[in-house]
């Protein structure tokens, strides 16, 4: 007889060990906040906020209406700070665009996960 292995039975056995975590949500810039967000049920919806984009240029309660958004609450990261040359340039950059910046946000997470587990920076900047 043939047996395939069970995976859902096998991942209950299998042991694992989570070394560190880096992480950035709505109302959490890092670990411990998020954890903090999740004992007191805080909501990390909100109105959109002045700095990200004024409401008036693009809500419209017409789901409808064209170019616009009938959404004026969403998951709002707080402002990071940005040092584009903290990594070094990526090789793509030419000028800032949101995939610059999306790839420094993953840099600094890697950073602050390696951190964490106390296996040094180096590793994080691969």
């Amino acid at each position: 007889m043939n047996s395939k292995p069970d995976p859902s039975k096998d991942a209950l056995q299998t042991p694992i060990a989570i070394i560190g975590m880096g992480c950035i949500f709505p109302t959490a810039r890092n670990l411990t906040e998020f954890w903090r967000t999740l004992r007191t049920g805080r909501d990390g919806i909100t109105e959109v906020p002045p700095s990200h984009w004024n409401k008036s240029d693009y809500f419209d309660p017409d789901p409808k209406a064209p170019d616009m958004t009938y959404c004026a609450r969403g998951g709002f990261l707080s402002a990071v700070p940005f040092d584009p040359t903290e990594f070094g340039p990526p090789p793509f950059w030419r000028r800032p665009t949101p995939r610059n910046c999306w790839d420094w946000l993953r840099r600094r997470l890697h950073w602050r996960m390696a951190d964490m587990a106390s296996i040094g920076t180096s590793i994080a900047t691969a």
